[in-house]
């Protein structure tokens, strides 16, 4: 189709027609194309305000899901319909985004029991701050919409070493289930783990946060962890980070403690507090590292970040280390 001219619309060609002809026929697609041209041919022809869409991305590949959501987006706000879609695909809610991040809502219903929904809303102008936060936008959160449960870390490195242990302890312990429905996100750093926990939160998606032990140092680092959580950053906590962070500052310890965690906080008072503190972040699902961070786990390795995962699980470091296991599911129930 290419090399012939389209000729206009009163005026049809037998080049044209002839080379229309020759175009596979629409009984030739597959399902997911098929769906396509019947939802563009009602867009484009019918005079609807408002369409209901039941997962249009069905039997569609990832970057068509993606290219539908797109051209839906646009179309929809060039013809002025409201369209309410149901769907599972990330692909196609990046390119809803994509064709018009400022009147997309994002409504997550969450099933309570056996007959109750709650429904989670995040705005447009929501979504688009969210969408302009190149953290976000660049991570793989939108995914956690259709998980159960998110866990914020903070660098891919982190996800995939706690994401083995999981899965180990998930085939160790019959809670496959739990695992199958969990999401690790990487945040770039602990600076964009907030960013991620709150639009996680405001769409009533469970979340927790893996993070280094070093997180204590800086009080606006954990508060602003704990805030996005949707919880109080209380007196007590306030106290207990000041005795850990006094003690271990005046004897210029922070370095070490990053990397060893709770057995090099000061004997004592700072220990106590270390522990207290820890203890009542993990029940708002702020988890702190013991060993100081996730290469403490196996200090034999002598490499960092992504190195030190590929050594880890090369040495099955995620099935025999039981510290690990025991860290990563604090987020599991027993049930």
């Amino acid at each position: 189709m290419e090399d012939v001219e389209i000729p206009l619309l009163s005026h049809p060609t037998r080049a044209y027609a002839e080379a229309v002809a020759a175009l596979p026929t629409l009984a030739d697609q597959g399902d997911g194309v098929r769906s396509f041209i019947g939802l563009a041919m009602t867009i484009m022809v019918g005079r609807a305000q408002i369409l209901l869409i039941d997962e249009p991305e069905a039997f569609l590949h990832p970057g068509q899901a993606r290219a539908l959501g797109r051209w839906l987006s646009i179309q929809a706000k060039k013809r002025d319909i409201q369209v309410i879609v149901s769907t599972h695909d990330r692909d196609f809610v990046l390119g809803l985004l994509e064709g018009n991040d400022d009147s997309v809502r994002f409504v997550r219903i969450v099933r309570s029991g056996k007959t109750k929904n709650r429904f989670h809303e995040l705005r447009p102008e929501e979504v688009s701050a969210t969408w302009a936060d190149p953290v976000l936008r660049y991570s793989n959160v939108l995914q956690g919409l259709f998980h159960r449960r998110v866990v914020i870390c903070e660098a891919d490195a982190d996800c995939r070493f706690y994401g083995a242990a999981l899965d180990a302890l998930a085939d160790e312990t019959q809670r496959r289930s739990q695992v199958d429905d969990l999401l690790l996100v990487p945040a770039a750093g602990k600076h964009g783990i907030p960013a991620l926990a709150r639009a996680l939160i405001k769409l009533g998606v469970e979340t927790h946060v893996f993070v280094d032990f070093d997180v204590l140092r800086e009080r606006k680092d954990v508060q602003a962890i704990v805030e996005a959580l949707g919880e109080e950053w209380s007196d007590e906590m306030d106290h207990l980070r000041r005795t850990v962070d006094n003690a271990t500052k005046n004897e210029n310890r922070w370095d070490d403690v990053k990397k060893n965690g709770l057995q090099l906080v000061p004997n004592g008072a700072p220990t106590i507090a270390a522990k207290q503190l820890v203890a009542l972040l993990r029940r708002i699902h702020t988890h702190v590292v013991p060993v100081g961070e996730m290469e403490g786990f196996d200090t034999d390795v002598a490499v960092k970040g992504s190195e030190w995962v590929s050594a880890a699980l090369a040495k099955e470091l995620h099935r025999t280390s039981q510290p690990a296991k025991d860290y990563v599911g604090q987020i599991l129930t027993n049930g």
